[in-house]
């Protein structure tokens, strides 16, 4: 089966929790597509990161997420702006593989597709 996450992640408040409950309703081979907006390229969408494009292409090369609070790309709905990478680390940890994702500049956008581990056990960090 398929599900299409189109536009989504970004909205959440909890996005790794997203991409972990739309692995159980995934059957073996099941494929999950996603679209969304990343931090990369940000200055071309986004008038407060073109004063920042040098940090931008730093933050690019790392798994993280700009938390926003409702002001990337002048949309109150977003929250977390994730680099790439730091979407691609999220699949992983949720559980997925074979991973693919592209780049589109222009927009700041992400499109990818990842297909359910087989061999995942599960990622969690022990509370102190």
């Amino acid at each position: 089966d398929v599900v299409l996450f189109l536009g989504v992640f970004y909205h959440l408040k909890n996005p790794l929790l997203a991409f972990q409950n739309i692995r159980r309703v995934l059957n073996a081979g099941g494929a999950l597509f996603i679209e969304g907006a990343i931090l990369d390229h940000a200055d071309n969408i986004d008038a407060e990161w073109k004063e920042r494009k040098e940090a931008l292409q730093q933050c690019a090369r790392l798994p993280v997420a700009y938390f926003t609070s409702g002001k990337f790309a002048n949309d109150a709905s977003n929250w977390f702006i994730p680099t790439r990478l730091c979407v691609e680390e999220w699949l992983k940890a949720a559980g997925y593989a074979g991973i693919s994702t592209a780049i589109n500049e222009a927009y700041s956008r992400v499109y990818g597709k990842a297909v359910l581990d087989e061999n995942y056990k599960g990622i969690e960090h022990n509370l102190m």
